[in-house]
């Protein structure tokens, strides 16, 4: 999930894990399990994360590492082509949400950071690069559309 834009500048790493949550899911076969991060977009429980994260999950929970609150997800929506997906949280509320930047600033090269959960590891802060503009991305489940867009690359600096 790439989180902050800056052109000359990372944020801080505490700053960039503020409304990042950690998703692990059960497949609904096997036993196995996936793990994964998501942002909160709302207080009351709306997190972004990835449909390769979600996909084929019987169960999915989100905890947020800063409280270590644990939550009940269910899936909103989702597009398989773009690889997004979005969760609603069971009795979620007053959840620090993402602070992002003003997409008509960013330009190609500038400097991002990332957070995420490769692997189910726990949370790492990766430097990138903004490598492409204008991916647009529209999910519905129920008529009301969550329309955004991200592109970016870690390169590992």
């Amino acid at each position: 999930m790439v989180l902050a834009t800056s052109s000359s500048s990372l944020a801080a790493p505490s700053a960039a894990k503020t409304g990042v949550v950690v998703v692990n899911t059960r497949l609904a076969y096997g036993g196995g399990g996936g793990a994964g991060t998501g942002i909160v977009l709302t207080s009351s429980g709306t997190v972004l994360t990835n449909n390769h994260v979600i996909r084929g999950a019987g169960s999915i929970r989100v905890t947020v590492p800063s409280s270590g609150r644990s939550y009940t997800a269910t899936v909103a929506g989702y597009s398989v082509s773009k690889d997004i997906a979005v969760l609603k949280l069971s009795n979620a509320q007053g959840l620090a949400t993402v602070q992002t930047g003003n997409s008509n600033t960013v330009e190609v090269g500038d400097r991002v950071t990332a957070v995420g959960n490769g692997g189910g590891g726990g949370l790492t802060v990766k430097s990138g690069k903004v490598t492409g503009l204008g991916e647009s991305i529209t999910i519905s489940s129920d008529g009301e559309p969550f329309n955004g867009n991200a592109c970016g690359d870690s390169d590992g600096d």
